[in-house]
């Protein structure tokens, strides 16, 4: 499959270089310049004399590009474009468009003989795409698609890479064991494969369920090799992944200082790669940090920035994750009833989310809160709906 990566900036004539001819790319700028002459005109004044000279390729650069590229580029080249910028746009927080261009692979696809593999990856990367707005029945379905199509195909890889997916959706939902199986399923199945990328998800994966059980020397192991395989292939992408867990991990440690500087790492890579998703929950790490740190001013700050990106890009797990915060912060200010509010505002998210671990964690903070309020009937009850869960993950 031709591919660019994904740990750059990307630019339209980066796309163009990739997957059309000199000729056809000379003929999309004619194109795009006759179709748009105002944005073309607005991007020399603000830039270069180039309309491609972005750093990022705008939405509709992106539109363009499609139209352009069905009429005049070979049905595989067309497929193979789609799911690249499908998967720009997911990076980028895009996920309606997103989710629009993988949905063009799968129905261009068809049944057609020699496009399964395009499906199946389209089918793979919706199942992400509703992983990252916890759309998690919609997640499944299109994953599981995918695994039969792979597995019809023999495709090892792939194969993998929706059992990694099954069980990310498994560990979001606080399914600890479940998602621990399918991640040792994939180590079993890669156990042969030499795919750098997909193994260091799987151990990023495993670091975090190891980082949740209290076990952090462990996740600090599974992230410091996955961190050193991406370093390895400059995958940048992946790094400010791996820096934001490690973030997460020292963190737990009350290692503070040390969790910023991965946090700060984390986000100025994914600054410039436009990774709008992990800037966001980075920003809520740094948050929940300097509540930690009692620098509340601060707290609430990186909570307005986080909430401003997750809203924007729909990511409502970390919304959730937001309000509860913004809980913690109005309750160190002593104001327990809008503390209260945000606190239960938090339950109410996580429970239509079915995060059973944020669950827990929200309803510890309302306990803590209901005791400091002389409230023990109702602090009990949150205690025990807690613990009920942390003791079934032990």
């Amino acid at each position: 499959m031709n591919n660019l990566s994904f740990s750059v900036k990307v630019s339209i004539s980066g796309v163009l270089n990739s997957f059309f001819t000199k000729k056809q790319a000379a003929d999309f700028y004619a194109y795009y310049r006759k179709n748009l002459p105002s944005e073309v005109t607005k991007r020399k004044t603000l830039h270069t004399n180039n309309p491609n000279s972005d750093e990022y390729l705008s939405r509709t650069q992106i539109d363009f590009l499609v139209t352009f590229a069905e009429e005049n580029i070979l049905a595989e080249n067309y497929l193979n474009l789609l799911l690249y910028l499908s998967k720009y746009s997911m990076l980028s927080g895009e996920f309606v468009l997103a989710a629009r261009l993988y949905g063009q692979v799968v129905n261009h696809s068809g049944n057609k003989a020699g496009f399964n593999n395009f499906k199946a990856n389209a089918l793979l990367g919706l199942a992400e795409v509703y992983s990252r707005q916890a759309e998690w029945t919609k997640s499944y379905s299109s994953a599981t698609q995918a695994l039969r199509m792979f597995r019809a195909d023999k495709d090892i890889k792939g194969v993998a890479s929706c059992e990694n997916l099954i069980g990310t959706n498994y560990g979001e939902c606080g399914e600890l064991s479940k998602a621990s199986k399918r991640f040792e399923k994939c180590l079993r199945i890669l156990e042969n494969n030499s795919d750098i990328d997909l193994k260091g998800r799987i151990k990023i994966n495993l670091g975090i369920i190891n980082n949740i059980l209290g076990k952090y020397d462990n996740a600090l192991s599974h992230f410091n090799r996955a961190l050193f395989s991406y370093q390895k292939i400059q995958h940048h992408s992946r790094i400010a992944e791996v820096r934001h867990n490690l973030g997460m991990t020292y963190y737990k440690k009350e290692e503070y200082q040390t969790a910023l500087s991965e946090f700060e790492q984390s986000i100025e890579l994914s600054t410039k790669l436009n990774y709008l998703q992990l800037i966001g929950i980075s920003y809520l790490q740094k948050a929940f940090i300097y509540v930690a740190l009692d620098d509340l001013a601060l707290a609430d700050s990186f909570s307005n920035q986080s909430m401003e990106i997750c809203l924007k890009i729909n990511d409502m797990l970390s919304v959730a994750e937001v309000y509860r915060v913004k809980g913690l912060i109005q309750k160190n200010l002593n104001n327990s009833i809008l503390a209260k509010s945000y606190l239960l505002t938090s339950l109410r998210l996580n429970r239509e989310l079915k995060n059973k671990m944020n669950e827990a964690e929200t309803l510890i903070e309302l306990e803590e809160l209901s005791k400091e309020t002389g409230l023990a009937n109702e602090a009990e009850s949150y205690l025990d709906k807690a613990l009920s869960y942390f003791k079934s993950i032990k």
